[in-house]
């Protein structure tokens, strides 16, 4: 296989194309099941879709870049996973072709080869949540972008606007997944070790990955949206604790193969007796760096969760493919890259039928979303859920902006304040649910505080299931 790919003629980078709709296709046609986030993206692009604006009628901490993109796909498609699926696909084909044509047009190598689509491929294939449209995979692309124009700047001593090309395509990562903007900081570090040292080039960088920022800063401010900007995304973000959809465990555990590889990769390539160019070398240093900040991005993710190490797969294929045009022995190099492959095929496979739960080994019950007994019968209902799990809206639409509880809470526990009281009223008043899931057991004290909106709704048995009833008078009128 790696023979294979070791030569650079196009039909070497469609054949890696064929190897990922193998491995997809079948998958996605099987069935994968809906994880807890995608199901919260989709829930934040329905409402979107409906008329409500993402932070100040939703609230989430969904970066903006990335729920404009979940609007677009529920106005076209609705809400639906195969679509997530196949948009998913379509950017990692994408994706591969610039990554490869990218890595062999600025000359990284010793030779042209389609071994960085290939490694790539395999990369985007490691855990069935890369299948669907998360915002990881969204800033990625934007991350894709600004690493060509980082290596045209590094290739060139002299002040170039590429600079601006690499702030702005990061700014762009950012405003879909906050954690991203950490790449700035690789880049300001990679342009002062690594090139000439100008003002002119960090100024431009700088203001490259301000200006999509203040562009959506504006755009919500017009809007009189700019604190719910700072407060359910900007804040929301860098303040949430972590979410373990997955245990750390687990993902060192998945991440296995790929950080074997990475270290022998690193070992042959700075240890050994290769010899490279000047820019190749600095190019090398940029992209540990790379690695270096790919890590903090997995600190600060407020949802730890398999699709995060996306982030890892374009550094893995790069030092993968010095490894495997340095080896000499043949013999080793293929049997490393089955290993890892075949690794790869088996998480699939484990993590498609959870067989690891099944054995103990891992714990997905948290990230895959399962049916709730106590809304079994409620289909195609206005409903809002008062909890950390969603997983009640699978078969039902959201109602009022509280999706995500965290941050609902600074309402909904802090019932004895006047102000969070009358926005509750004014909220439920704006589109009632008629479902009320209650899980922190906050709807009593609600009731208490609005005795209008409390004859609104029957509680359902002893269950925190509240029903609105059919026949009552509007929030507010007698």
């Amino acid at each position: 296989m790696i023979e294979i790919f070791r030569a650079g003629a196009f039909s070497r980078t469609l054949i890696a194309l064929l190897l990922l709709l193998l491995i997809r296709i079948p998958a996605v046609v099987s069935g994968i099941p809906l994880i807890t986030p995608e199901l919260k993206w989709m829930l934040v692009g329905e409402r979107m879709a409906r008329g409500y604006m993402v932070y100040t009628q939703i609230w989430d901490n969904t970066a903006p870049l990335a729920a404009a993109v979940y609007w677009v796909i529920d106005l076209v498609f609705g809400r639906s996973q195969l679509a997530y699926q196949l948009v998913a696909l379509l950017l990692v084909i994408l994706q591969t072709l610039y990554f490869n044509f990218s890595l062999n047009r600025n000359q990284l190598f010793p030779e042209r080869s389609n071994l960085p689509a290939l490694l790539y491929v395999v990369g985007m294939s490691l855990f069935f949540d890369f299948y669907t449209l998360s915002p990881m995979l969204l800033g990625v692309s934007f991350l894709l972008l600004a690493l060509d124009a980082a290596f045209r700047s590094l290739s060139r001593d002299t002040d170039s606007d590429e600079a601006f090309a690499v702030g702005f395509y990061i700014g762009l990562a950012t405003l879909c997944y906050l954690p991203l903007a950490w790449f700035e900081a690789c880049a300001a570090a990679g342009f002062l070790f690594l090139s000439a040292i100008r003002f002119r080039k960090f100024f431009l960088l700088t203001f490259g990955f301000i200006f999509p920022l203040a562009v959506a800063y504006l755009f919500f401010y017009l809007l009189n949206g700019q604190q719910a900007l700072y407060l359910n995304w900007l804040i929301a973000t860098i303040s949430l604790g972590t979410n373990y959809y997955i245990s750390f465990g687990s993902l060192l555990v998945l991440f296995a193969p790929f950080m074997v590889l990475l270290v022998v990769s690193l070992v042959r390539i700075f240890g050994g007796e290769a010899r490279f160019i000047n820019y190749q070398i600095r190019v090398q240093q940029f992209m540990f760096l790379w690695l270096i900040f790919a890590v903090l991005t997995l600190f600060f993710a407020n949802d730890l969760l398999p699709l995060q190490g996306m982030v890892f797969v374009p550094v893995v294929a790069f030092f993968g493919t010095h490894y495997f045009l340095l080896i000499r022995k043949v013999w080793m190099g293929e049997l490393v890259f089955w290993a890892v492959f075949l690794c790869v095929l088996l998480f699939n496979y484990a993590g498609l039928h959870q067989l690891p739960q099944q054995s103990g080994l891992a714990d997905y019950s948290r990230l895959v979303v399962e049916e709730v007994p106590e809304v079994a019968n409620l289909r195609g209902k206005n409903i809002l859920v008062l909890g950390e799990t969603i997983e009640e809206y699978q078969h039902n639409t959201p109602a009022t902006p509280y999706l995500n509880w965290t941050l609902s809470r600074r309402h909904f526990e802090d019932l004895d304040n006047f102000v969070s009281v009358i926005s509750l009223f004014e909220n439920f008043q704006d589109d009632p649910p008629q479902v009320i899931v209650d899980k922190k057991k906050v709807v009593p004290k609600l009731f208490s505080r609005l005795p209008a909106l409390s004859a609104q709704y029957q509680r359902q048995g002893n269950s925190n299931v509240y029903i609105k009833r059919e026949k009552t008078t509007a929030l507010g009128n007698k």
